[in-house]
């Protein structure tokens, strides 16, 4: 066994047991009256005989037409940070059309309905899976006993319940190659809030079960026996190190929670040998692999368990000095190093949305994920429409399932729909996929699922089909980066916020980004519908409200304080950064080289090769550095932290070194900001620029960024306080020439064409709005002529009627509005008179 288990039958610590020796005849029903008996079978589940050895009793699981989740639940105390031990055996049994399936569940001992539950661990003759995830540890061998220990240390409220799983068995188990093994162990933990062992002091556990009923062959069989539940030694986690050396020589840099070093040796250093001690006395130094390094560049990795089984690796990188510079490197968690993250993603690909979401992510210059159904998203035109909307570079469309079914669950409710059949599964998690990745350009990795639901069939589906994540409903914001899985937060149940919650307005929006810039987080917004009015679709959101949230969104990004990213593409980044690793190196010709790896079988390269930023130290006199990679050239500006100096570059994993050098003396600007946003078309080659402002838009606040890090920069006037205005930008130095940018502020003429009212005859239009064009009016007495009177919002626009002010009724005249800058809109008042509606009797 890879970790000490605690004595199976300790007195003093049992809660329960029961071999079902005690309980009758083969074919009783178990008893369910609580105290030493179950607290519930609603199996009914009955005593049976052993397979494999007739004078054996056992708990036997059989179908019924009306039950194919047959349940024995106990109800037993527990305590934060106390080691419950669930433990038992079970074997099953199979049929052609039925593979029964065994499962712990954690319930609330108080409120065990649906949202109070958890799965520990289950297990079949096809995959035997830990927490409701999707990833697959091995198999169970058909007709064979295997022994079960789970071990259960609860957590306060917020904090984390530690789960530990150890199946043995001498012929009964596969691994996950299909290999026979004696000992399968699965680790993990996750915020189990809906159970609330901190409230309850006690926890209900549900030794669950599905066997499919079929009434040709109900044959498929579930046997239990040796079921204990005790309270065990609280063990340790603790897998931490307290030191780590190589050659005998500490890591310098070493701290118990960083579990990744890069490490350049002398270049007359031929091997390498690691020691480590573990922190706790109880943990084990598992491995350290391989014993004595020789190859160069190359890896040690150090594995430690603790006393509970839990492990941590630590991964010390050598190189070799190929100057004698070691130069420091590290991979960003997010791009650019922003302090969060946050996506957009809009559901149901509504392509009136879509041309709005066209106009504003090119407008404000941001990317946004937009889930299609395939069944309804793509009718007629609507597919070509949204393939050239995708072609402008800005929007993702990813999957949103093949019909919308409601909905994809474990929940009995829906057992019956056909969203949950294996082939309903197929449809809408593989066919839908395959569709998607024959019609755009996205990468289909990452899924938007139907009412916010997934089954853990439907996991297992994702896993073994290639997503890589997917966003379910629960509200909160995720970890940068999250951790691999199917619990709320996790990978393939990314926490979410809902665009319509709560108190629906642009405040609530924003918060949800203040909280994920305060906490270091990964917001992720679901959206429906965008319309020009906020209206039609579920939960519309106005074209006003959109820009509102949406403007302080791009405020935040260009302070640096997030990076705005597409589902699809954030997944890319954070995978990526999981896994990969970054060497660099002065080189004699004093260039800088830098690599960024992960294994080969840890992503599917073709489709995991975004860049990553990666924090490189540079000669501390560089001030731009030129960087290239693979034949892709860029520029950036170095910055200092402490006294070393460094730069953020972007390289791509697994294609090779980057390659960075001095970009020498240049007298350019990286950007302009006004009011901390980019200045909009700015290009360094280019030295003057004309800015329209109106007064509503001053002051403006000017900031300038060198490409060269190390020049002097000069505003002339930093603040711009009315126009017309001229600000010049100088950069000098001794190295360099002197290099100017003219900014030249000018009055913006008014864009305003929108009218504040209409009056007929000196009646004012009720139902008018300035977005509204078209109006029909009838006047309240015998008129035979009308006067139509339009005001201008802005007093420097300009009214004009055709064919004239005053009309003959009934007739029609064309209201056109000029704003200051020449822009025009036109109304149109059709007028009848009130006399039309009379019937003169002679």
């Amino acid at each position: 066994s890879l970790v000490t288990l605690p004595t199976a039958f300790a007195e003093e610590g049992d809660l329960f047991s029961d071999n079902f020796e005690s309980w009758g005849e083969v074919g009783t029903t178990i008893p369910s009256g609580g105290g030493t008996e179950w607290d519930a079978n609603y199996g009914p589940v009955v005593v049976g005989t052993d397979p494999l050895n007739p004078d054996n009793k056992v708990a036997e699981y059989v179908a019924s037409e009306g039950q194919q989740y047959p349940p024995l639940q106990k109800k037993v105390a527990m305590a934060v940070g106390t080691t419950t031990l669930f433990s038992g055996r079970v074997m099953l049994h199979s049929t052609a059309n039925s593979v029964p399936n065994y499962y712990l569940e954690f319930r609330n001992s108080v409120d065990g309905t649906q949202g109070h539950r958890q799965t520990i661990f289950g297990i079949n003759t096809d995959r035997i899976t830990l927490m409701g995830g999707s990833d697959s540890y091995g198999k169970a061998v058909a007709d064979k006993w295997i022994s079960y220990a789970a071990y259960i240390t609860p957590g306060l409220e917020g904090q984390v319940t530690k789960i530990l799983i150890v199946l043995t068995s001498e012929d009964g188990l596969l691994d996950a190659s299909g290999e026979p093994t004696n000992t399968i162990t699965m680790e993990g933990e996750g915020v189990f809030d809906n159970i609330a062992v901190f409230d309850n002091n006690a926890g209900n556990m549900v030794h669950n079960s599905n066997v499919p009923y079929y009434a040709e062959d109900n044959s498929a069989r579930i046997y239990l026996d040796d079921v204990r539940i005790y309270n065990t030694a609280s063990l340790s986690t603790d897998a931490t190190l307290s030191s780590l050396s190589y050659n005998g020589t500490p890591i310098g840099e070493f701290d118990p929670s960083k579990t990744t070093y890069n490490i350049r040796v002398e270049d007359d250093v031929d091997s390498v040998t690691v020691t480590a001690q573990a922190t706790d006395t109880n943990a084990q130094i598992e491995s350290i692999s391989p014993e004595t390094l020789t190859q160069f560049p190359g890896s040690v990795s150090v594995t430690v368990k603790s006393e509970a089984g839990t492990t941590q690796v630590y991964t010390i990188y050598f190189s070799k000095k190929l100057s004698g510079d070691a130069m420091e490197a590290s991979i960003m968690s997010t791009k650019g190093n922003a302090g969060a993250i946050v996506t957009i993603t809009s559901d149901d690909g509504v392509i009136s949305s879509g041309r709005i979401w066209d106009e504003l992510t090119q407008k404000y210059e941001i990317p946004i994920s937009c889930a299609g159904i395939v069944s309804s998203s793509f009718n007629g035109s609507s597919l070509a429409e949204w393939q050239e909307i995708e072609s402008h570079g800005w929007i993702e469309v990813f999957n949103h399932s093949w019909t919308h079914p409601d909905r994809m669950s474990d929940s009995p409710s829906y057992a019956d729909k056909e969203c949950n059949t294996e082939e309903g599964l197929q449809r809408e998690l593989v066919d839908s996929k395959e569709w998607f990745e024959q019609n755009f350009e996205t990468d289909a990795i990452s899924f938007a699922a139907p009412n916010n639901s997934m089954s853990t069939r439907g996991w297992e589906i994702m896993k073994e089909q290639g997503y890589y994540s997917a966003r379910l409903g629960s509200r909160g914001y995720n970890n940068i980066p999250p951790a691999d899985g199917t619990a709320a937060g996790q990978w393939m149940n990314l926490y979410m916020q809902g665009i319509g919650d709560g108190a629906n307005n642009t405040a609530m929006r924003n918060g949800w980004i203040d909280t994920a810039i305060n906490n270091g987080q990964w917001l992720v917004e679901m959206w429906h519908n965008v319309s020009e009015n906020g209206t039609g679709g579920y939960q519309p959101m106005s074209r006003a409200a959109a820009e509102e949230h949406i403007s302080y969104m791009v405020e935040k990004r260009d302070a640096g304080e997030i990076w705005i990213a597409g589902i699809v593409e954030a997944t890319k980044y954070l995978r990526e950064y999981q896994v990969s690793s970054v060497s660099a190196a002065k080189t004699a010709d004093g260039k800088v080289q830098a690599e960024v790896t992960y294994p080969s079988d840890a992503l599917p390269s073709e489709i995991f090769d975004y860049p990553l930023t990666v924090k490189v130290e540079v000669p501390e006199e560089w001030g731009a550095v030129s960087i290239t990679q693979n034949g892709s050239a860029s520029t950036a500006t170095t910055f200092e932290e402490g006294i070393v100096n460094y730069v953020y570059a972007d390289i791509v994993p697994n294609q090779g070194v980057a390659v960075l050098e001095d970009a020498g003396a240049s007298n350019l600007l990286s950007d302009i900001k006004l009011n901390g946003v980019s200045l909009s078309g700015f290009n360094p080659a280019q030295n003057t620029y004309e800015i329209e402002k109106q007064s509503s838009e001053l002051p403006v606040e000017i900031t300038a960024v060198p490409l060269n890090s190390k020049v002097d920069v000069q505003i002339s006037q930093a603040t711009v306080s009315e126009v017309p205005a001229t600000v010049t930008i100088t950069l000098s130095g001794a190295d360099i020439d002197t290099n100017v940018y003219t900014l030249n502020f000018i009055y913006a003429k008014s864009t305003n064409n929108l009218l504040s009212g209409i009056t007929v005859n000196g009646v004012a239009i009720g139902n008018f709005t300035a977005d509204g064009t078209s109006y029909s009016v009838t006047t309240e007495g015998a008129d035979t002529e009308a006067t139509i009177v339009a005001t201008a919002q802005d007093t420097k626009a300009t009214v004009s009627y055709d064919p004239s002010e005053t009309i003959t009724l009934p007739g029609t005249v064309t209201i056109t509005v000029t704003a200051e800058n020449g822009s025009a809109k036109k109304y149109t008042v059709a007028v009848r008179s009130r006399a039309d509606d009379t019937e003169y009797i002679s």
